[in-house]
C-alpha cells in the first residue's frame, strides 16, 4: 500500500499499483532489501539448535481468529488453557 499522506491523510486511494509510482515503490524496496540483509536480522543459529530450542513444540503457535473453543482439537489449544481434560 502506498498513501499521499499530504492529499490524502486518512489513507483511502492507495496508489500502490498506480504506474505514476513505479519509482517509489522500487525505492522502497530497496530500502526494505537493505533493512532486512542487516546484520541483526541473520540467524547464528543451525537449523538443529533451532529445532533442539524448540522442544517439539512444532504444533505450538498463536491462535489467530480463534472465536469458539470447538473451532479447534483441544490437544493444540492446551498450552492456551491447561490441561486437556481426558476423552470418554
Amino acid at each position: 500500500m502506498l498513501f499521499d499522506l499530504i492529499n490524502d491523510p486518512d489513507e483511502l486511494i492507495d496508489l500502490g499499483g498506480d504506474p505514476n509510482h513505479t519509482a517509489v515503490r522500487a525505492m522502497m524496496y530497496d530500502k526494505l532489501h537493505i533493512w532486512a540483509r542487516r546484520m541483526s536480522q541473520r540467524v547464528t543459529m543451525t537449523d538443529a539448535d533451532i529445532a533442539r530450542s524448540r522442544d517439539g513444540a512444532d504444533e505450538v503457535g498463536v491462535l489467530i481468529g480463534l472465536y469458539e473453543e470447538n473451532e479447534i482439537d483441544p490437544e493444540l489449544s492446551a498450552r492456551y488453557r491447561g490441561k486437556v481434560p481426558k476423552r470418554e
